[in-house]
């Protein structure tokens, strides 16, 4: 008995060293991944410095930045005065240079008011932007703002939503044209954007590594942004369904848009958000309809375009009926049938933005076909006429264009500007030219954007 009482105890001990073997290897496991997880992290964090560091190792000489706001964003990282970063030769010949005016250039621009701004003089500047480091997709968009009339004056005018709050991207973008009055005050040719650049890094996810991404994408982002800064509405009603069915189509209309304004009113909404009406027709002729709201107008390209089209082709192309396979039963006959789909404008922006679709959802492959531009395009064909009077021609006239060379992963960005209401000029980073050749040559546009004439 003694004999199997320790033979059982050998057993359980057995039991018990196994059993903390495998929690020991359990820990030693889950150490590891946590290990891993942290030098991930420290990975990610470490390439949060260098692009940092790798933006503003492009500071040229001869530009005035604000370097205390350049030491706090890397002393947030936790770097110091110390660090290599601040020994670079250009910041401190710039600190030495203008130390009085980067002393007190913060307390200046928060307490400019819109009067200090000459807003014809930004509207017809030639300056150019330096490239940060695959920065031109930012900086063929901002141009294009900067000098879009009436973005601009109802910009600046409502400048007291957002002047007080430096964690906004109107009061960085207010301060970028207070920069830009400034220069052209002072005669300069070109500006460093380093802050602002800083700051779009630190604000949004995407832009973080120093990485060329779409300029259409990055449009979208900061007009949104700027809707939600902006925003007349500070408490938004709550959502409400709509059911089409018990409303005509006027009716459904000024429900949607009541409802739509109580949520979403801004300078960005006046301006730019154009208004779709989708019109599904059953077999049996009954017809529903559907409302929705866009900042730009999305161009897909036919597949089978070789030859040279003008964008009004495009627009017939996207605006043409089609067949689409419903999945409920129509109110009316009761069946599931294929309904005719047809689009329409119900509400026209001031600002009409194009985006050619070049790059295929499907392949991912870029369509470099050449689109033939038209500096006035008349849009009466597709808008619906129980909204918008049509006895009145209904012009837009171009007045910036953004191209795309190269391929979908790499290339380079560039603006045209008609500037002074008839010359063009090519923006290409830093390097302004006149454009003597006619505008409609440019074969490869990317994104078009067009104003209203009344």
């Amino acid at each position: 008995m003694e004999n199997y009482n320790g033979y059982l105890k050998s057993k359980l001990g057995k039991h018990r060293i196994i059993n903390w073997i495998n929690f020991i290897n359990f820990i030693k496991e889950e150490s590891d991944r946590s290990i891993q997880k942290l030098f991930k992290e420290a990975n990610m964090y470490k390439n949060k410095i260098n692009t940092k560091i790798d933006v503003i190792k492009n500071l040229k000489y001869d530009e005035y930045i604000n370097l205390d706001e350049i030491v706090k964003e890397l002393e947030d990282l936790g770097l110091d005065k110390n660090h290599d970063m601040f020994q670079n030769k250009y910041i401190k010949n710039q600190v030495n240079l203008n130390n009085n005016y980067l002393k007190n250039k913060t307390e200046v621009l928060t307490k400019k008011d819109s009067n200090d701004i000459n807003i014809d003089k930004i509207l017809n500047s030639k300056l150019g932007i330096y490239n940060n480091g695959n920065t031109c997709f930012i900086n063929s968009i901002l141009q294009i703002l900067i000098h879009s009339n009436i973005f601009i004056k109802e910009f600046i005018l409502y400048k007291s939503k957002y002047i007080y709050n430096n964690n906004t991207l109107s009061y960085h973008f207010y301060n970028l044209l207070n920069e830009i009055n400034d220069m052209i005050n002072r005669k300069e040719k070109k500006i460093n954007i380093i802050k602002f650049i800083l700051f779009i890094r630190n604000t949004y996810s995407l832009y973080i590594d120093v990485m060329q991404n779409d300029s259409q994408e990055f449009l979208r982002i900061i007009l949104e942004e700027f809707n939600k800064e902006l925003n007349r509405n500070n408490n938004k009603t709550p959502y409400k369904m709509i059911f089409a069915d018990d409303n005509s189509k006027l009716s459904l209309q000024k429900e949607f848009n009541k409802l739509f304004l109580e949520r979403e009113d801004s300078i960005i909404i006046d301006i730019f958000y154009i208004e779709i009406i989708n019109l599904f027709k059953c077999e049996c002729n009954h017809i529903t309809y559907s409302f929705e709201k866009k900042l730009d107008l999305p161009q897909l390209i036919p597949n089978n375009l070789v030859n040279a089209f003008k964008i009004s082709d495009i627009l017939d192309y996207n605006f043409k009926k089609e067949i689409v396979q419903f999945t409920k039963k129509c109110n009316i006959c009761g069946f599931i049938k294929n309904h005719e789909k047809m689009q329409k404008i119900s509400i026209l922006p001031r600002i009409l933005i194009l985006s050619i679709q070049r790059i295929d959802n499907n392949t991912g492959r870029k369509n470099d076909c050449p689109i033939s531009i038209e500096e006035k395009l008349n849009i009466e064909d597709y808008i619906d006429e129980d909204f918008i009077d049509s006895s009145k021609s209904i012009i837009y006239k171009l007045y910036g264009i953004i191209i795309h060379e190269g391929r979908v992963n790499y290339g380079h960005y560039k603006s045209f500007i008609r500037l002074n209401s008839y010359k063009w000029f090519e923006f290409n980073d830093d390097k302004i030219l006149e454009c003597y050749d006619d505008i409609q040559d440019i074969s490869n546009a990317y994104s078009l954007f067009y104003i209203k004439l009344d």
